[in-house]
């Protein structure tokens, strides 16, 4: 009576994880979006539908999106990073890119383009971000495994006050 049970638990948990790559997981945002308050930053989200919550720490928050191609998948990440000291805007640059760097799967991505440059935004220290890569492992709804899925990825990095003094 046992095994029988915990082979149905088994079958449901498998069911349930089968179909989690085919529907949008989170939760969603409600529209007019309203600003999404964290530690340290706030998050104001595209006036879009579709868009969902998929996590959210105090100090993180990522929101994604399919697009109209079955495979096609966007994200919005946000959160607080922190770095070592530095004291020029290139070393600032030169750490974030090798943090994006160190933090990228070298077996899942073949990185094509990585820039990062000097980005100066209404007085504030910026560093921005350009990544194209191949992903050898993008979850593809469609089914059509000989497709060669890309990711890109852009972003902006703001020098917060704390950094100047951590």
């Amino acid at each position: 009576m046992k095994l029988p049970r915990k082979m149905g638990a088994l079958c449901a948990v498998l069911t349930v994880a089968a179909c989690a790559a085919t529907q949008p997981m989170g939760q969603n945002v409600e529209l007019p979006p309203k600003p999404l308050l964290q530690e340290g930053f706030s998050l104001m989200p595209l006036n879009e539908e579709g868009w969902v919550i998929n996590r959210r720490k105090s100090n993180l928050v990522i929101l994604g999106k399919y697009g109209k191609n079955p495979d096609q998948t966007f994200a919005i990440s946000a959160g607080l990073i922190r770095l070592p000291p530095f004291e020029t805007t290139e070393e600032f640059v030169r750490l974030v890119k090798e943090g994006q760097s160190q933090d990228t799967d070298p077996k899942r991505f073949t990185t094509i383009k990585h820039e990062v440059t000097s980005y100066p935004k209404n007085g504030a220290e910026c560093a921005r971000s350009h990544w194209v890569a191949v992903d050898h492992a993008a979850a593809k709804r469609s089914g059509q495994s000989s497709r060669t899925q890309y990711s890109r990825t852009s972003g902006t990095f703001v020098r917060c006050k704390a950094s100047l003094t951590s």
